[in-house]
Order: structure tokens, then sequence, then C-alpha cells
């Protein structure tokens, strides 16, 4: 469905000659993130699968959003408010609970 989505978006960009409008370096970073870091992606991804279980992999997928908020506070200097701090710590303690419950419970 999103593949749809995204191909009828860019009919219409052509059709109207929108996509004349946009700067080189623009596209250019459209095509890095849409090929190079998705292929490495799913490169990682897949060797990962290889050596790891899905259910234990699929936990982290909930990591993406917190990745990405810390490299633009990082590299974009972007605000880091406190409501972001708490989802943070709220959401690394649901990974700790659903991954680590067997050492947990070894350790209790």
């Amino acid at each position: 469905m999103m593949l749809v989505l995204c191909l009828i978006w860019g009919l219409q960009q052509v059709a109207l000659g929108l996509h004349r409008k946009l700067p080189a370096e623009r596209l250019s970073a459209v095509r890095w993130l849409g090929i190079a870091l998705a292929f490495a992606s799913f490169l990682v991804w897949f060797w990962l699968l290889r050596h790891y279980l899905a259910s234990r992999l699929s936990v982290f997928s909930f990591m993406t959003p917190l990745f990405g908020t810390a490299f633009g506070v990082w590299l974009l200097d972007d605000p880091l408010e406190p409501a972001f701090i708490v989802g943070t710590v709220l959401v690394l303690t649901g990974i700790t609970v659903v991954s680590g419950y067997g050492w947990l419970k070894s350790r209790a």
C-alpha cells in the first residue's frame, strides 16, 4: 500500500513538473537514503536474523525512533525535551523486561 502511494505521489510530481524544482542536493540525499542506507540496513538485519532469534531481534525495532532522535540531537543540534527522556527510559525498560526475562528470572 505504501509503495502504491509513493508511486502515485511520484507520478503526480512528474505530471505537474514539480520534480524540476528540487535542488540536486536534495535528490541526491533521497537517493542515498533510499538506496545505500536501506540496502545496508537490510544486509545487517538479515545477518542478525541468521545469528539470533527473530523474537529477540524484533524488540529492538522499538529503538529506531530513539536512534533517530538521538542522532538528531547529536548531529543537528535538535532540542532534547524531558518528555523524550522519559519515553526513552520507558522504552528501554520495556526492552529489558521483554529481552532479559530469562536472565532476570534466573537472578531472582
